[in-house]
């Protein structure tokens, strides 16, 4: 599998080349050169899969469609890694709980910061931490948010690799649920580099400064 350019660079690149880019060299995302066809049959495969062997291995299945420099039985240890019941409270990964007849409920929001976007960032660490390993290096990543991206992506450099994710908020009032859970990475040690970061609104209704230290974390 190759991947390609939406600006329209066609220099076909693996997966593990543009893992680490970011963007394309002329600023355009990454697509797949082509996507692969699932067919009745095919699809029926991947139910089984999920039903007898669970949501790592679903994840395996379908991910393996579109990586291909990645050893299989490292891809599967690695989505195995990451989508476990410590992490996500629940064997089943995203539970489905049926509300009626034909309508059913996916939990999305289990994972660590419980925002959807745990989903992608706890297997992205996974990736960046295999990849750098392989190549012997280490990467910063320096992320700004409003929301819970921030705390969902901060979270992915947390797993002892070489990854390292600062992030800075914006300078807008954020709620204190995502101010105190951004806080709380730079506590656990994820953030590495020192910002001092804007306003953010309390329970009590005031608006409150957030530091971001990489010796000291706390609201003033």
């Amino acid at each position: 599998m190759n991947y390609l350019s939406t600006r329209g660079d066609a220099t076909p690149r693996k997966f593990c080349e543009i893992l680490l880019e970011g963007l394309a060299p002329d600023g355009g995302l990454y697509l797949p050169a082509n996507y692969p066809q699932i067919n009745d049959i095919a699809l029926q495969k991947l139910r089984d899969i999920h039903t007898k062997h669970g949501y790592a291995d679903l994840a395996f299945a379908i991910l393996s469609l579109y990586i291909d420099d990645i050893p299989a039985a490292d891809l599967q240890a690695l989505c195995r890694k990451t989508y476990t019941q410590e992490v996500y409270g629940t064997k089943d990964i995203v539970p489905l709980k049926e509300l009626d007849d034909k309508v059913y409920l996916e939990a999305l929001s289990n994972g660590p910061t419980l925002a959807f976007k745990d989903m992608a960032m706890q297997l992205l660490g996974n990736l960046f931490e295999y990849e750098l390993a392989r190549r012997h290096e280490e990467l910063n990543i320096f992320g700004a948010t409003s929301g819970d991206t921030g705390s969902a992506g901060g979270s992915l450099g947390g797993g002892g690799g070489g990854g390292k994710s600062p992030i800075t908020l914006a300078d807008i009032q954020l709620d204190y649920a995502t101010a105190t859970q951004t806080v709380f990475y730079v506590m656990a040690g994820v953030m590495a580099v020192c910002f001092v970061v804007a306003l953010v609104g309390s329970p009590k209704g005031k608006m409150e400064e957030v530091i971001l230290d990489e010796d000291d974390a706390m609201l003033r």
